[in-house]
């Protein structure tokens, strides 16, 4: 009994761990869409603009992704297909971050105008579409196992919960069984205390019957 509810406990322990999971990668995802959004928006506003502050911000949105994309890896690294598409995501952002890097040097170096051109003729377009396409992929996989884990999970501590009841009842009983084992215990001293005490009674009547008897003899 002990073994079977250490196993069904340990069974809803890990499903809670494996929906834990699947929550951050799922927060991850939306991280790095979110990341990769203010990223483009910052670097076009650095186009159009020249404000530096701009480029810090988008710095910033950038190293943000870089620890959500490693986040993810490391959340993927037994589910190949995951890595399959984190491998190509992550080479689709490193080229998104190569133009932006140009569009920056453009814009500082030869100006507006230099800087448009470049992210007109560049792939910037469908590499966003890639970057989402891939995000979504990873995203819808990543809910339809959260999704199956909440089953295990709540099937996990409907087992846990059954057993235990079990071991309540089991403990019940035991402690019902011991308390009449106790009571006919106790039962079976009184009555042996009872019966030599009526042993002793009897024995000193015999013994006061032979002392008047050897008394009336002597006499």
């Amino acid at each position: 009994m002990a073994l079977s509810t250490w196993e069904v406990a340990n069974d809803a322990a890990k499903a809670a761990q494996m929906v834990t999971h699947a929550h951050q990668l799922l927060n991850n995802i939306d991280r790095v869409r979110g990341y990769s959004l203010q990223s483009e928006l910052t670097t076009q506003n650095f186009r159009l603009t020249g404000n530096a502050e701009h480029i810090a911000e988008r710095n910033a949105a950038m190293a943000e992704r870089e620890l959500s994309l490693e986040k993810i890896r490391q959340l993927t690294i037994d589910n190949p297909d995951q890595q399959r598409r984190w491998t190509e995501l992550r080479k689709v952002i490193d080229q998104r971050m190569a133009a932006a890097r140009q569009i920056e040097k453009l814009r500082n170096t030869q100006g507006q105008k230099a800087a448009n051109a470049f992210a007109a003729a560049t792939t910037l377009a469908s590499t966003r579409l890639r970057t989402y396409e891939l995000l979504s992929e990873m995203d819808t996989e990543a809910r339809l196992r959260l999704a199956l884990e909440e089953a295990e999970h709540q099937q996990a501590r409907h087992k846990l919960v059954m057993a235990g009841a079990l071991v309540a009842v089991a403990l019940i009983l035991l402690l019902g069984s011991s308390y009449l084992l106790i009571r006919r215990q106790l039962r079976e001293t009184e009555a042996s205390q009872r019966a030599l005490a009526d042993n002793e009674e009897s024995l000193v009547t015999t013994l006061h019957s032979i002392g008047d008897a050897v008394l009336a003899t002597d006499t």
